[in-house]
C-alpha cells in the first residue's frame, strides 16, 4: 500500500459521496508516482464491508468505527444526518491528537458538531461540501473558511486531487450545495430527455450518446475560456432560425422559473434537515 507523506485517511461511513471521494483519492497519481495514500473505512452492515472490499481491495475495510479513526490523520465523517451525532460521540476519544475532521454531512453546523466534541480542543474540525463528480478528478468541493486556514498544504492537495476547492463562508454552505451537489441530477434529466428526444427523431443509440457527452463537454470548455452563456447562446441561435425557434419553446415554458424553483426547494430541505 503506497502513501503519499505517510498521509493516512479515514472515512467513517461510505455512502454515494465518500465513494466518490474514495474513488477520486485512490486513483489520482502524483507527480512522483505515488498513487494513493492509506485509506481506511468503516460501515455499519457486513453486505457493505464486502461490497466495498470488492470495489477496493486496496483500503482497508471494517465494522467499527473505532479501529477505522486509529492514526487517521484526515477523517471523513459521511454517516446519515440522524446517526452523525451518535457516531462523533462514539469516535471522539479515539480519533488522533490534532487530527483534520471533516463533516459531509449537510444537516449539521459546525459549532454543533464541536458541541458534541468539545472534549477535544486539540481537533480541527470543518465541512466539505463535494460532489460525486470527485470520483472522476472534477469534482465541486467547499470547505469553511475556517478550517483552511488549519489545514496544511499537504492536506488541501488531498483535496485538489478531486476537483476544484472553494473556500467559503459557513452560511453558504447550503446555497452550494444545491448548485454544486444536487443540480448536476437537473443537469442530467435534461440529458436524459435530450437523448430521448434524439431516440424520438430517429437517431441509434450510440449517436445519441456520443451528441449528448459531445454538447456537454464543449459547452463546458467554451464556458471555461468564457464565462458568458448569453454570448455563447447568440453565436448559436440565428434570429429567426431553428435554433431560435427551440428556444421560443423553452422561453415558453418558463424553463428559467422551473431552474430556479428546482434550487430553491433543495435548499428549503436542506435547511429543514437543521430544524
Amino acid at each position: 500500500m503506497t502513501t503519499h507523506g505517510n498521509m493516512k485517511i479515514a472515512f467513517v461511513g461510505a455512502g454515494k459521496l465518500a465513494k466518490a471521494l474514495i474513488e477520486g483519492i485512490s486513483t489520482k497519481s502524483d507527480s512522483d508516482g505515488q498513487a494513493t495514500a492509506q485509506i481506511s473505512a468503516s460501515v455499519k452492515s457486513s453486505k457493505s464491508l464486502d461490497d466495498l472490499k470488492a470495489a477496493w481491495p486496496i483500503i482497508k475495510v471494517d465494522t467499527d468505527n473505532l479501529k477505522t479513526v486509529e492514526k487517521a490523520q484526515i477523517i471523513f465523517v459521511g454517516v446519515k444526518p440522524k446517526d452523525l451525532k451518535g457516531v462523533l460521540a462514539e469516535i471522539v476519544e479515539a480519533v488522533p491528537s490534532n487530527a483534520l475532521i471533516l463533516s459531509l454531512a449537510a444537516g449539521m453546523e459546525i459549532a454543533e458538531f464541536k458541541k458534541v466534541m468539545e472534549s477535544r480542543k486539540d481537533l480541527r474540525i470543518g465541512r466539505l461540501m463535494a460532489n460525486t463528480a470527485c470520483a472522476t478528478g472534477e469534482g465541486l468541493m467547499a470547505i469553511d473558511s475556517n478550517i483552511s486556514q488549519k489545514m496544511t498544504d499537504s492536506e488541501k492537495s488531498w483535496l485538489l486531487k478531486m476537483g476544484k476547492l472553494s473556500v467559503i463562508d459557513e452560511k453558504n454552505f447550503d446555497a452550494f450545495t444545491v448548485l454544486a451537489a444536487s443540480a448536476p441530477a437537473f443537469m442530467l434529466d435534461w440529458i436524459r430527455a435530450l437523448f430521448e428526444s434524439a431516440i424520438k427523431l430517429g437517431l441509434d443509440s450510440q449517436a445519441a450518446t456520443n451528441i449528448c457527452v459531445g454538447l456537454l463537454r464543449g459547452a463546458a470548455e467554451q464556458l471555461d475560456k468564457n464565462f458568458d452563456p448569453t454570448k455563447h447562446i447568440a453565436q448559436i441561435a440565428t434570429p429567426g432560425g431553428m435554433t431560435a425557434e427551440g428556444l421560443k419553446v423553452l422561453e415558453e415554458q418558463k424553463l428559467k422559473e422551473l431552474v430556479v424553483l428546482a434550487c430553491e426547494a433543495s435548499l428549503k430541505k436542506a435547511q429543514a434537515w437543521k430544524s
